[in-house]
C-alpha cells in the first residue's frame, strides 16, 4: 500500500470548454425564442398629423332634468357636454330658472363643505350663474368671503413642507369662480358687491377676477373700466382691461396684446424660468408627517 498522499483530479480543460460551450448555446436559444418572436403589439403609424377627435369615443352621463333631486345627475350632464353643445345646458337651466326648490337645492349643494371635488364644485357656481335669480347674490356673497380653511380640506395654495412641487388654491379658484358668477348676475347689488370685492378681498386672484368681471358684464364700456380703475388697489389698477383670450379671439392677436402689456408694465414680467442654480433649489422629496 502506497504512503503518497492521493489528490483528486479537477475537471479537465476539456470538459470546461464543453460546459461553456453548452451553457452557451442553452443561453443563445433562449435569447433567439424571446427576441424573435413577433409582437403582439401593432406598431403604431408614424403620421405627422393627429388622428382626428371623434366624440363618440367619450362616454357621455345621459341628459338629465335640473330639479331639487337630480343636481349631481345634472352636473355630471354639464361636465360631459363638450363646448359645442353649451346652448342645450343653457336650455336646460333656463327651464328650471322658476323652480324654486332646485334654487335651494343648487346652494345647499354649493355649500357642502369642506369641498370634495374641485370640478364638481366649479360646475355647480356655472349652473347657479347661469340661473341668474336674483336672490343668489346673498349666498354666493357669503361663499366668497368664507376662509380659505373652511373651504378646502387641508392647507391650500403653499408648497408642501420641503418640496418643489406647484400647488393650485382650491379655495382662491372657487372664490375667483364665484365673483365672477355674482357678476353675471348683472343686478344693482351684485354688481356693486363684485366692486367691493375687487377692492378688499384678501386674495389678489380673487380681487382681479372681481374687476375682469365686472367690465366684462358691463361690455368693457369705459365708464365700467374707469369704475373699476376707481375701485381697484393703486398698485392694481394697470391690471384692469387685462387682454382676455376669447373661443374667437386669434392666438398671435392676443399674444401681440400680452406683449404690449409688458412692454408699458415691465414690472409686472414673471420671473425668469431658469435663475442661477443654487444649493438651496434642489428639490427634495417632501418628509410624510405622521397622520
Amino acid at each position: 500500500m502506497s504512503d503518497r498522499p492521493t489528490h483528486k483530479r479537477g475537471p479537465t480543460p476539456a470538459f470546461i470548454v464543453a460546459r461553456a460551450l453548452v451553457a452557451a448555446g442553452v443561453a443563445g436559444y433562449l435569447l433567439g425564442s424571446r427576441f424573435g418572436r413577433r409582437s403582439a403589439v401593432a406598431p403604431s403609424p408614424l403620421t405627422p398629423t393627429p388622428p382626428a377627435f371623434d366624440p363618440a369615443m367619450i362616454r357621455r352621463a345621459p341628459p338629465a332634468p335640473l330639479d331639487a333631486h337630480s343636481i349631481d345627475a345634472f352636473v355630471c350632464w354639464v361636465a360631459g357636454t363638450p363646448v359645442s353643445d353649451t346652448q342645450s345646458v343653457r336650455d336646460a337651466v333656463a327651464a328650471a330658472r322658476a323652480d324654486d326648490d332646485a334654487a335651494r337645492a343648487l346652494i345647499a349643494s354649493l355649500f357642502e363643505l369642506p369641498v370634495r371635488d374641485l370640478g364638481r364644485h366649479q360646475v355647480l357656481l356655472s349652473i347657479i350663474g347661469e340661473m341668474r335669480r336674483p336672490e343668489f347674490a346673498e349666498p354666493l356673497v357669503r361663499f366668497i368671503g368664507l376662509p380659505p380653511y373652511s373651504m378646502v380640506r387641508g392647507a391650500s395654495g403653499g408648497p408642501a413642507y420641503d418640496s418643489c412641487i406647484s400647488y393650485l388654491d382650491a379655495a382662491e379658484v372657487l372664490q375667483a369662480r364665484a365673483v365672477e358668477m355674482l357678476a353675471h348676475l348683472v343686478t344693482a347689488e351684485a354688481l356693486q358687491a363684485v366692486l367691493s370685492f375687487g377692492s378688499n378681498h384678501e386674495s389678489r386672484a380673487v380681487r382681479l377676477a372681481a374687476l375682469d368681471a365686472y367690465t366684462f358684464n358691463s361690455d368693457d364700456s369705459p365708464e365700467a373700466l374707469a369704475r373699476a380703475r376707481a375701485a381697484a388697489r393703486p398698485d392694481e389698477a394697470r391690471l384692469v382691461g387685462l387682454p382676455r383670450r376669447t373661443r374667437d379671439s386669434h392666438p398671435s392677436d392676443f399674444d401681440a396684446q400680452v406683449a404690449a402689456f409688458y412692454e408699458r408694465h415691465p414690472e409686472e414680467r414673471p420671473p425668469a424660468p431658469h435663475a442661477p442654480f443654487r444649493r438651496s433649489d434642489v428639490c427634495r422629496p417632501a418628509l410624510r408627517r405622521p397622520r
